[in-house]
């Protein structure tokens, strides 16, 4: 059984073709039904496409894939600059933390460092001062 609509192939010089088939009718003396097909050709005429139909396509496939391009690089200029704002506002942090431990370790330091808490430590340790000594030997003659 044939296909109900087949196309014929261009020729060079003919316009362009069209096969269709109908069916006919079975005979009332066959058992079974029988379809039989009448072929019919009909022409048509190549479609010719006009210019402004194919520069406005143009056109808006242009326009199309520059706004994609646009909107994917703006989503990617903003990611960017709203990862790089993230990483500031962790700097900021992290050198305020750093300077509260700086302070921190100077204030230790300058406790330390006083004259009164080295004699403290002097004293707890058995160490005696130089001066001290001469003063306690002056002092037993």
């Amino acid at each position: 059984m044939s296909a109900p609509f087949i196309e014929s192939r261009l020729v060079e010089d003919r316009p362009r073709t069209e096969v269709r088939h109908y069916p006919v009718a079975p005979s009332a003396r066959t058992a079974k039904p029988d379809v039989r097909v009448r072929v019919r050709i009909v022409e048509q005429t190549p479609r010719r496409v006009s210019r402004v139909a194919v520069v406005t396509g143009k056109a808006l496939m242009f326009g199309a894939v520059a706004f994609v391009a646009f909107s994917a690089s703006s989503l990617a200029g903003n990611v960017m600059v709203e990862s790089s704002r993230c990483e500031g506002i962790r700097a900021v942090a992290r050198a305020n933390e750093a300077r509260a431990a700086e302070a921190n370790l100077q204030n230790t330091v300058d406790r330390l460092s006083s004259v009164s808490a080295i004699e403290e430590w002097a004293q707890l340790h058995g160490f005696v001062a130089p001066d001290q000594l001469a003063k306690s030997a002056a002092a037993h003659d």
